[in-house]
This record gives C-alpha cells, sequence and structure tokens, in this order.
C-alpha cells in the first residue's frame, strides 16, 4: 500500500486498482461487473441500503469504473470519505473499513442485478451512437486496426450484452488479480492496518504498443440526420511516452488544439468561423493525437484542408512565439493545478509507478519549458494521418 499524506485535503481517498488485459471479448463484461459491484453486498442488500449507510459515515462516496493505458485495462475502486482525525464518533474507521471490505470482497451477483446493469449499459452506448462527435471519435480509432489496442471501445459493446450470463460476470470477478492499492489524504493506524493486510500486488508494469508507421490510412463517412458535421482525424505520434521527446510532444499538442490560444481554435474557428468547436488530445499509450471538430457539411473539406495546414505550420516553424510560450506556460499552469486535486497524487504516483519513472515535479516543469520551435518541428514530422471519420449530415 502507497500512502501518499496529503495535510491540505477535507477527503482521504483510498484506490483499489486491478489491472487486467484488455481485450473485445471481455471489455462488456467488465462494463457489466462495474455497475453490479455498486448494488448490492451480503450486508448491503440494495441501493437504499447503501445510501444509508454511506450518509451516516459522513457522505462517504464510493464508484467502480474503467480506465485504458494502451493493452492494460485497469478497474478501480475508489472510496473517498471525510478524513478520519476530523471524525470523534467513535466507530467512524471501523464502519469505513466494513464498508470497504463488503464492496471489495463481498459483493452479491444475481440476475436482477445483471438486468439492470444491462440496461444501464445498453443505455449509455445507444446515447453514446447516437451523439455524432463521439460517433466519430469512436469510428476513427475502431477503423485504424482490427488488432490494436487503440480500436477497442472501453465503453463495451452493444451487440455483445444480450450474449454475456451472470456465470462470465461471476467467473470474471473471481480471477480478479490482487489490486494495486493507494491512499491520499490523511489516514490513521486502525486504516492502514486494514490496508496493509490486504492482498495486494506491489510491483506492476504496463502493457502498452505505440502505433507504427506501417499502417494503412483508413476513412469512413457516416450520414446521419443531424444539425451539423463532425470529423475526427487520428494521427500516429512514433513516440513513446518514456522518450524525453515526449515533453516535445506535450507542446506540439498544446500549440495545436488544448491551450487556449492554439492554431486550429484560431486558424479555423476566429479566422474563417468554419467551427463552434475544435481541438486536440494526446492518447499517450498508444502514441496517437486526434483531432475533433464540428461544422457544416458544405465546410468538410475546407476544414480538413485547414488541419493539415497547422500541422504543416508546426513542421516549418511558420508560427508566431507566443504561442510556443503560452503552450508551454499553460502545460506547467496545468500540472501545478493538478496539486489542488486530491486524486492526482494517486493518478501521478501510479503512472510514475508503472514507468518506474521518479521524475519530480519541477523537474517536469524544466523539461517542458525547454521545448523548443525546433524540438517541436522534429515531433511534427512524425505525425503520419492514420485514421479519419465523417458523421456528415444528410
Amino acid at each position: 500500500m502507497k500512502y501518499l499524506e496529503q495535510n491540505k485535503f477535507t477527503q482521504t481517498i483510498v484506490s483499489f486498482r486491478y489491472l487486467l488485459p484488455l481485450n473485445k471479448e471481455t471489455i462488456t463484461t467488465y462494463n457489466l461487473m462495474c455497475y453490479m459491484l455498486q448494488s448490492k453486498t451480503e450486508k448491503y442488500q440494495n441501493k437504499e441500503e447503501i445510501s444509508h449507510v454511506f450518509n451516516k459515515n459522513y457522505g462517504t462516496k464510493m464508484s467502480v469504473g474503467l480506465s485504458v493505458y494502451g493493452k492494460t485495462l485497469s478497474m478501480q475502486y475508489q472510496f473517498r470519505f471525510v478524513r478520519p482525525d476530523w471524525i470523534e464518533q467513535d466507530g467512524y474507521v471501523t464502519s469505513l473499513i466494513e464498508i470497504m471490505d463488503q464492496f471489495i470482497d463481498h459483493p452479491v451477483f444475481c440476475e436482477e442485478t445483471l438486468m439492470e446493469s444491462k440496461y444501464l449499459l445498453r443505455n449509455r452506448l445507444l446515447a453514446q451512437l447516437d451523439d455524432p462527435a463521439s460517433l466519430s471519435i469512436l469510428k476513427a480509432f475502431q477503423n485504424i486496426s482490427s488488432t490494436h489496442s487503440i480500436s477497442i471501445s472501453s465503453s463495451g459493446y452493444l451487440d455483445l450484452i444480450d450474449e454475456i450470463s451472470l456465470d462470465q460476470v461471476k467467473k470474471l470477478y473471481n480471477s480478479l488479480p490482487a489490486p494495486i492499492i493507494y491512499m491520499t489524504g490523511i489516514s490513521n493506524d486502525k486504516l492502514n492496518q486494514f490496508l496493509v493486510s490486504h492482498r495486494q500486488l506491489n510491483s506492476f508494469d504496463l502493457n502498452y504498443q505505440i502505433l507504427d508507421s506501417t499502417l494503412q490510412y483508413q476513412n469512413e463517412v457516416i450520414e446521419k440526420d443531424i444539425e451539423q458535421s463532425y470529423i475526427a482525424k487520428v494521427y500516429a505520434t512514433q513516440i513513446d511516452t518514456k522518450q524525453d521527446e515526449y515533453y516535445s510532444l506535450l507542446v506540439l499538442n498544446s500549440i495545436l488544439g488544448q491551450c487556449p490560444v492554439n492554431l486550429l481554435f484560431n486558424n479555423i474557428r476566429e479566422k474563417h468561423s468554419y467551427c463552434y468547436s475544435i481541438a486536440s488530445s494526446i492518447i499517450r499509450f498508444d502514441g496517437a493525437i486526434y483531432i475533433y471538430a464540428g461544422c457544416a457539411k458544405e465546410d468538410i473539406e475546407a476544414v480538413n484542408d485547414l488541419i493539415e495546414q497547422q500541422v504543416q505550420k508546426l513542421i516549418d516553424q511558420d508560427y508566431e512565439d507566443f504561442y510556443l510560450e503560452s503552450a508551454k506556460k499553460d502545460l506547467v499552469d496545468s500540472l501545478m493545478a493538478s496539486q489542488d486535486v486530491e486524486y492526482s497524487h494517486i493518478e501521478r504516483q501510479f503512472i510514475a509507478d508503472a514507468l518506474k519513472q521518479g521524475i519530480t515535479q519541477s523537474e517536469k516543469n524544466e523539461r517542458i519549458m525547454k521545448v523548443t520551435k525546433e524540438d517541436v518541428s522534429e515531433c511534427a514530422k512524425k505525425l503520419l494521418l492514420v485514421s479519419d471519420c465523417v458523421v456528415k449530415e444528410k
């Protein structure tokens, strides 16, 4: 158990994280399991009882969710509660331990909660497919490769929901490995003793593979009865998150479409009024950057051309210096601001442990501030368009 002591927060967070292989055959079952794990335990027989015990313990909260890191799927229980040193009530920590023990080791799987979970997951996936912006991004990823992790939907698959049985859910739960346990905030001896005594994984690696340059470009156009068209474009970066060059990639992405002052926004939305929203984002463990935008169908070709022009500007270093400086300062400010978010301390430590990197916050800031236009240009030269999808107005 890793205890990240923080005295400035009102809450303590405990994270139980299970690392699993990401594959299409089981991802839908894991999504259903996340719903079921929050529904019923041996002691708490329904959601009303669960809500009551959480409220009784000063608004304690619990969630179960999935995250993807390349080929690795992370299923995480997260418990949030008022720090123990602020509560004088006898039995408070004992009650918290009982809550964690119930949900971690004594869930109840039954047909009733399975059917409810299928209903909830089906509605979530239908809403995702009905949203043209989400659909364009989802399809752009899925079309890249039939074997790469980036093409597997972490939300699961609509056509697999009805095939999943209660026995399949139970089998996957019973095969869960030992978790990695993190805690941030303020603890006490009794809570520490419970967490340390729990079975857990102390050393681990993330399994991932970045997109390579051998992929063939894929394109898809989907017509829907919508008011605005949406574009999603995916580029292979060919840069591993462990490389020093990754910091240059962060700056590139910030200049391109993430910093408040960026090329996509200024040169496509502001200058030409083609888009209401346009931005870029990194998927670090798949070695990808994706760009997404909404526009009128008659402007799709113009927007695509302008996006490619912005990438070329990065290669040619054809942009004002203030874009570079603004991007670096925004990245540093974001990293510093994350220090004031409780959970960010756990996520940051998890990534550091996974990558076996002991780099400090000040060292990260220093590396970002050293990035030059030449460094950004070298990164931009490696960008390879591998997929795009347009969800177009009929």
